[in-house]
């Protein structure tokens, strides 16, 4: 409408050469009807005088910029937002931006059986003050100080042969991100630290001690904060080092989930208990529909974040809140809900993969064993393989898959993939040890369940290629003493 009475008020004025017809009078009259005349002075000001391109030129100009302002807030306005941290968003990428926003109301969580008694109400509010009070020691976040977009992780001996496999793994999926790697001292020998150093674009890092920032009390989790706060990018993809992704990663920063919020967050097997003191502690709502979190891949931005992860770290270094949250995993999430922080929750629930195995000295049936957690991308893609289980597995006789030739010769431990129908908060994940080693299932007595050939979803050449990197082909002495892996 603006532009169109500014279109009339440059063809009644722009020239002193225009005989004025009665309609086009009338028309002006009609449109500044109602109008001040110190409205109309000024925009008979501005416009008197001017060439027709000119004017033409300013008017478009005028008209694009409201449009894109108008367009912009109308996508920001559709895509699933909501302050207080968790979005509901199914991973349909058709729906992404038809969505409704998150409801407001929730479904309050089921109590369990502990008996949290210990932690009574001086306690609870003791523990409540000494975050608050350390909340008020944060510095902001320095200015210039960290830069670009990166991975960072830390890794140990006993996993660093599978660390190395991901590593390499991922210059092969054409990955550029630099990667950040921090230790404590004595963590890795030199010929490690020399190997790593030697792949594009990765660097070594040395922490100068075990202990957290805040109590200075030994804590094996600390490790994951420190190194946070203190890599220097300003975007982190934090990835563990039993974690493998299945394709470069770096479009995670440009998705609108990332960018409209501070950090994107992924899914456990579990949902918390209404009783757990954390949720007074922290003063927040436990919520049935909201599952755990796995921190096993983060993406931050950590100039959004920065009060959120000291205030994670400083959780991490509280004995009395690891008693309760079983590690650093929640503390992401629930840091960020307290602050007031948005994040985008992914909310396509996790699969897992496996194989069937049974035991090598009877004929009983096979039975699925789940190792590694599935995760997937905003959009319901299966982007990240989290072995978090596979790492503490014994050598076992794998049967040749002669249907994917890529790997038929190779110790493939990824057969299957167990999943629920949807996305329904069911959380029937069990955990069970047999043969000497542990498992991860859903059991079938439960929701629908899917079992899918892992690599109709996940390309052979990526197992492929993990497992060269990793050098474990199959020979006849892999064997365990209880068990096999059977299609």
């Amino acid at each position: 409408m603006i532009c169109f009475v500014v279109a009339v008020a440059f063809s009644a004025h722009s020239s002193p050469n225009v005989s004025y017809r009665k309609p086009r009078k009338s028309v002006k009259e009609n449109l500044f009807q109602g109008m001040s005349k110190r409205f109309q002075r000024s925009i008979l000001t501005h416009c008197y005088g001017l060439s027709k391109r000119k004017l033409t030129t300013y008017i478009t100009a005028f008209c694009l910029t409201v449009f894109n302002i108008w367009y912009t807030a109308l996508q920001t306005h559709n895509l699933p937002r909501q302050i207080d941290g968790d979005f509901d968003q199914s991973g349909n990428q058709d729906e992404l931006f038809s969505l409704p926003t998150e409801k407001k109301t929730y479904t309050p969580c089921l109590k369990d059986e502990r008996n949290w008694d210990v932690f009574h109400e001086e306690k609870i509010n003791r523990i409540r003050m000494k975050w608050k009070s350390f909340m008020d020691t944060v510095d902001e976040y320095p200015v210039n100080k960290f830069q670009g977009r990166g991975i960072v992780t830390s890794t140990r001996k006993s996993v660093y042969s599978r660390f190395l496999a991901t590593l390499r793994l991922l210059r092969w999926l054409n990955c550029t991100l630099p990667v950040e790697i921090f230790q404590f001292p004595n963590e890795l020998n030199e010929n490690q630290l020399s190997e790593l150093q030697n792949i594009n674009h990765v660097s070594v890092h040395i922490l100068g001690n075990r202990k957290s920032v805040q109590d200075r009390s030994s804590n094996r989790y600390a490790i994951k904060l420190r190194a946070l706060i203190e890599s220097s990018f300003e975007h982190i993809l934090w990835l563990d080092a039993d974690n493998i992704p299945v394709c470069d990663p770096e479009y995670l920063f440009d998705l609108p989930h990332y960018t409209r919020s501070a950090a994107i967050f992924w899914p456990d097997f579990w949902t918390s208990s209404q009783n757990n003191p954390i949720w007074k502690i922290l003063n927040l709502t436990c919520r049935a529909e909201d599952y755990e979190q796995e921190a096993g891949q983060l993406v931050i931005n950590k100039k959004l974040s920065w009060k959120a992860l000291h205030l994670s770290l400083h959780l991490n270094g509280d004995s009395d809140v690891m008693k309760i949250l079983l590690g650093d995993k929640d503390t992401f999430r629930l840091s960020w809900r307290v602050l007031n922080i948005p994040f985008y929750f992914i909310r396509k629930y996790l699969a897992i993969a496996g194989f069937y195995h049974r035991s090598l000295n009877s004929s009983e049936s096979s039975e699925f064993c789940g190792h590694t957690m599935v995760q997937h991308d905003p959009f319901g893609e299966i982007l990240f393989l989290h072995a978090n289980m596979i790492k503490y597995h014994p050598h076992l006789k794998y049967s040749p898959e002669p249907k994917y030739p890529e790997v038929m010769h190779l110790s493939n431990p990824w057969r299957v993939l167990r999943r629920y129908a949807n996305t329904a908060g069911y959380l029937k994940a069990s955990i069970y040890r047999k043969y000497g080693y542990s498992c991860t299932t859903f059991p079938t007595d439960g929701p629908p369940l899917y079992e899918e050939e892992f690599h109709r979803l996940i390309p052979p050449t990526i197992t492929m290629m993990y497992l060269r990197f990793l050098n474990e082909k199959t020979r006849n002495s892999d064997t365990s003493e209880y068990a096999s892996v059977v299609d």
